[in-house]
């Protein structure tokens, strides 16, 4: 039985020597739900001037530290409310954040494999855009440490709204 061990114990040592690199996965955007307003559930994917959409968000780095989340989104159209002033100055470098264009580059002071909940990212309609189908795309981009292949770093995970070209009927 000893021998039996030792031997298992050999190959689990070269199995794990083996890995040059060490734990390396992409990050991951992962969107917990959406609701607009306060509440209403995103069903349909149907959204009115001055709604709020609410959008959970977990931001995972596994195993490194990440680096930005970027909000793409039309900003005639959609207004990004991801994070609070106050939370900007506690978790992102102030001289590369630009709130306005949905960039977050986050500070030292988030270490590695810290995963950030966002409860509730928001993003706010303007306007409906002049198109035929009058859709949005809501798109949330996050960069990390990891040594991966570009096309997985950075992660990107996106939905679809469709803007209702009037205020929402009370």
């Amino acid at each position: 039985m000893k021998r039996f061990c030792f031997i298992l114990s050999v190959i689990v040592a070269i199995i794990l020597t083996a890995c040059k690199e060490g734990n390396v996965a992409s990050p991951v955007v992962r969107i917990g739900g959406i609701a607009i307003n306060s509440g209403i559930p995103f069903d349909k994917g149907e959204v009115y001037i001055d709604d709020t959409i609410n959008v959970l968000l977990e931001l995972i780095p596994f195993y490194d530290k990440i680096t930005y989340l970027k909000v793409n989104i039309d900003r005639e159209c959609l207004k990004d409310s991801t994070f609070s002033d106050k939370e900007i100055k506690e978790i992102c470098d102030l001289s590369n954040t630009d709130k306005s264009k949905g960039e977050y580059y986050f500070s030292d002071k988030i270490g590695y494999g810290v995963a950030l909940q966002i409860i509730p990212a928001r993003i706010i309609v303007k306007k409906c855009p002049q198109t035929e189908s009058n859709t949005l795309s809501i798109e949330y981009e996050l960069k990390s440490t990891a040594n991966v292949k570009p096309e997985y770093n950075p992660a990107l995970n996106r939905f679809y709204i469709k803007v209702l070209d009037m205020k929402r009927p009370k």
